[in-house]
């Protein structure tokens, strides 16, 4: 089973304009709904 996904933004899940597909919630609420966690993740350095 399934419990964690993790997914990249840049280049994975946004597009070039820095946008979600246009079914993104409707897969994340059918993700979520099997009780599997969704992380966001960025390799991108965050700036404090």
């Amino acid at each position: 089973m399934i419990n964690i996904i993790a997914i990249d933004l840049d280049g994975s899940l946004l597009d070039d304009n820095k946008n979600l597909p246009g079914d993104f919630w409707e897969v994340a609420e059918q993700v979520f709904k099997t009780g599997t966690h969704m992380i966001i993740a960025s390799g991108r350095p965050s700036i404090i």
